[in-house]
């Protein structure tokens, strides 16, 4: 009896014990919330292994002799198979082999009818035999340009990852095969995936067709939207606000993932409520459309409620001009304070547009503890030449007798394809070829520049060889005798004694290298004041008509923000002192500086009156430092300001308001 009585609390024990692991046996074997009849596809490029597990342990198969082995479009330019090197950690499927090529070649899936996840994984190596640098591609979906002209160094280099991937939600119509195809561009470059991943998803997780749906998505510059069957989608964003990584293994079967918000978050602070006890009650929405985990924590404001009438929850996402975006955000009230109708109600901006005028999580969902979303779609139009623009996402509380306060639990947001089935952004031109302008913008921006720049090396060239004799001629007085200008002079700085000259012309030796004296003296009838260019440009800003220099085919053509740099540059060209005159380098940044100006403030014009002709109002004189240019000591302008840093100057109004005042400040205690 005594040793039964030792061996009861053993028995128990391992009786819990084996209790424990049962239930943790059956939560880790739980099926996932959407399970479909179609096969999930997983496919390894260029592996020949039947099967290879990645790092979640899910398996993936080869494509090599396998049914979705690709088509190859040229028989003697075959796709290679190739091992990725290993860097550090070894590499897991999918992205330690890839499929690559300098011709086209195409994956065709058999799939059945409906909504698919397409994931395209990349790992941006040095492939033996191939350079990082010539994958530039185009991936076709059928009739949907998923990227053109994209080279996937790029996007890894800009996230600090060595590996990615790209998802779309593409439809697939009934009896048609998904082919994706993959289109170098040229010969020359070439094409390369590492895995492609294909994951059906119920009808209406994301797609909102016509007909269909009862009401259609809020569209924020118009008339409700429907996101039909025959759209494509790119997910641009899924973030799990306020909480951890959620790898694709947790999601609810799709195998999505959620990342963290940390980096998009813009706000100063928050607070961070979390309960990860929480069983959310999918009553309003399906319980596949997020994990629990994102439901489980959440961004708000905090306590301070004068501080928080004050300010935003504010979110700025980075995405691609010209498109549309569905926008959906994630609630559920996790405070069980906040438990009433009109407790917590805030405003909703998306992109400075109201998406919602008194949002309440509780009026949605009519208690704590219960998910919801919203959808919007949002139209994020091109304005000149811009390609990125940061989408904002702001939530401003409305004061209540409660509180002063906002939730958010999640975001997602997706581009839209246009019209023509293409996803591709701007920022996937090949950096090589820029697209080529209309006839008319040529010609109006060539006659432009090319007046500027012959303007300003009129300007120079002239004023040089002025000062080059007086200073040839001030030489032969002192020391009695005279000598002839040598055909191979440079200009020389007197206080350094060393050429200014810093790299070879590539014009033929006796072409604009020396003037004859007696070919100055004509052009200038004998050095008379009136008909040297550089006074007469000088006596016309003192005057107040600088614009007199303006060739007349040109006026009412050149905006004043560039005027004013073309300006500056001359001014700047014909100074006294070598040492205050810029280099030729210096002069074709500013006049590059220029055409920029030009060619934003025409993009402005072009967005107000479209295909419409315009004109620049006249500069008559211009501020120096707070005062207007006029008779007396010529301008000194500033030079060395505007040249301190190596990259372009941003072209938004504001900026070329502050470049322009930087340009222009006194510069009149410079010593000479």
């Amino acid at each position: 009896m005594r040793n039964l009585s030792v061996l009861t609390p053993i028995v128990s024990i391992f009786c819990i014990f084996f209790l424990l692991y049962q239930i943790t046996l059956v939560a880790s074997s739980t099926p996932p919330r959407y399970v479909s009849d179609d096969a999930i596809i997983t496919l390894d490029c260029g592996s020949a292994t039947d099967k290879s597990k990645d790092m979640y342990e899910r398996d993936w198969t080869g494509d090599f002799q396998s049914k979705f082995f690709p088509k190859e479009e040229l028989n003697n330019l075959k796709s290679n198979t190739s091992k990725a090197p290993i860097e550090g950690t070894v590499t897991k499927a999918p992205y330690s082999t890839a499929r690559i090529s300098s011709s086209q070649f195409t994956y065709v899936f058999p799939v059945t009818f409906g909504p698919k996840f397409v994931r395209l994984h990349f790992n941006p190596v040095i492939y033996p035999g191939f350079e990082r640098s010539k994958a530039f591609f185009t991936v076709k979906a059928g009739s949907f340009t998923l990227l053109r002209n994209f080279t996937a160094s790029i996007p890894a280099d800009s996230l600090q990852e060595k590996t990615f991937f790209k998802e779309f939600c593409i439809n697939a119509r009934k009896d048609q095969k998904l082919n994706l195809t993959f289109i170098p561009f040229s010969t020359t470059f070439y094409a390369f995936i590492n895995g492609i991943e294909i994951v059906p998803m119920p009808d209406n997780l994301y797609y909102k067709p016509q007909g269909i749906s009862e009401e259609g998505i809020p569209y924020l510059s118009g008339n409700p939207f429907y996101i039909n069957d025959d759209m494509a989608l790119e997910m641009v964003y899924r973030l799990n606000v306020a909480g951890n990584l959620i790898s694709p293994t947790d999601d609810t079967g799709f195998f999505r993932q959620w990342s963290q918000d940390n980096n998009y978050f813009k706000s100063t602070e928050s607070a961070i409520p979390h309960e990860p006890s929480l069983k959310p009650d999918y009553s309003v929405i399906p319980n596949y459309t997020a994990p629990d985990a994102v439901y489980q924590s959440a961004r708000t404001m905090g306590f301070n409620r004068t501080k928080n009438s004050l300010s935003n929850l504010t979110w700025g996402l980075p995405v691609d001009t010209g498109f549309n975006y569905l926008v959906r955000l994630h609630f559920c009230e996790i405070d069980p304070n906040m438990n009433v109708v009109g407790q917590r109600r805030f405003i909703i901006y998306i992109d400075s547009l109201i998406a919602e005028q008194a949002a309440d999580v509780i009026l949605w969902t009519e208690k704590i503890g219960t998910p919801v979303y919203k959808d919007y779609v949002v139209n994020i139009r091109k304005k000149g030449d811009e390609g990125s623009h940061i989408l904002s996402i702001d939530l401003h509380p409305i004061t209540t007798i409660h509180c002063d306060d906002s939730i958010l639990n999640g975001v997602e947001v997706f581009k839209l394809s246009n019209s023509d089935g293409n996803l591709a952004g701007p920022s996937e031109m090949l950096p090589s070829f820029p697209p080529v302008p209309s006839a008319k913008e040529v010609s109006t921006k060539k006659t432009i520049f090319i007046a500027i720049g012959g303007g300003v090396g009129v300007l120079v060239l002239l004023t040089s060889a002025c000062f080059m004799i007086l200073w040839k001629l001030r030489k032969s007085r002192r020391y009695g005798s005279y000598h002839p200008l040598s055909k191979f002079w440079c200009w020389r700085d007197p206080y350094k004694g060393k050429s200014t000259r810093t790299k070879a012309s590539s014009l033929p030796d006796e072409v604009c290298r020396h003037f004859s004296l007696e070919d100055i003296k004509t052009a200038t009838d004998n050095f008379h004041q009136e008909l040297i260019i550089a006074n007469w440009a000088r006596k016309c800003a003192e005057n107040g008509t600088i614009y007199e220099i303006i060739d007349p085919y040109l006026k009412g053509k050149i905006a004043p923000e560039c005027f004013k740099v073309y300006v500056e540059v001359a001014e700047n060209c014909v100074r006294d002192q070598g040492v205050q005159r810029p280099t030729m380098n210096d002069v074709m940044e500013r006049l590059e500086f220029a055409l920029e100006l030009q060619q934003n403030a025409d993009a402005a014009q072009e967005e107000i009156n479209p295909g419409g002709d315009f004109t620049y109002q006249e500069v008559l004189s211009f501020r120096v430092s707070g005062r207007t240019t006029g008779a007396g000591a010529p301008p000194r302008i500033n030079f060395e300001p505007v040249l301190e840093s190596d990259t372009n100057p941003s072209l938004d109004s504001e900026s070329v308001t502050v470049t322009s005042r930087e340009v222009f400040t006194d510069n009149s205690n410079t010593t000479t």
